[in-house]
């Protein structure tokens, strides 16, 4: 296993917005052997280094309360022997509060796709911040989504300390407010 530290910057010109995220990108090699019983809900994948079967659950999302709840089902429910997939239609998330990766003993691998980074935009609305993956148990992957108008006194649209991926990716106008200049950038 590979692990490599990176920091990703965006630069939004338009607003003359800058983002910073930190992550580790951990980097495996496995062979494993497929079979798909039901092509929209789950696939089980044996591991052929360790013999031990996995499943992959697919939540499809195409409001904010059902991309909240299946968030949640995972943190809540969700174990190490699942890979967990979000894909989210285009469309705008208006959140009413951060989704927060929950602290837990076992690794959980969870993987959200935009449908189009352009057309799947995550909003805080300027009030809160989107996610909180303050979990070094979980490996996160973002692919093809938006992230705009997170606001937070730690990190504006994500506060991450999880092992995160973030794939075609954009973040606008994000904003950490804080009265110790000091602190958290």
């Amino acid at each position: 296993t590979d692990i490599n530290d990176t920091t990703t910057i965006s630069d939004n010109t338009a607003d003359n917005t800058h983002d910073m995220i930190s992550s580790k990108i951990v980097k495996t090699s496995q062979e494993v052997k497929t079979t798909n019983k039901n092509p929209t809900k789950k696939t089980k994948q044996v591991d052929k280094q360790t013999k031990k079967e996995q499943t992959t659950e697919i939540y499809t999302i195409d409001n904010y309360e059902t991309l909240k709840n299946s968030w949640n089902n995972i943190q809540e429910n969700g174990n190490n022997e699942t890979q967990y997939t979000l894909n989210i239609k285009n469309g705008k998330y208006l959140f009413e509060e951060e989704l927060e990766a929950k602290p837990s003993n076992d690794t959980r691998y969870i993987t959200v796709n935009g449908q189009d980074m352009n057309k799947t935009i995550l909003d805080g609305q300027n009030k809160t911040r989107l996610f909180n993956l303050n979990n070094t148990n979980q490996v996160i992957k973002f692919n093809n989504i938006t992230f705009t108008n997170g606001h937070s006194t730690e990190g504006g649209a994500i506060y991450d300390n999880s092992i995160t991926i973030y794939n075609n990716t954009q973040f606008i106008n994000n904003l950490v407010y804080n009265n110790n200049t000091s602190a958290y950038g």
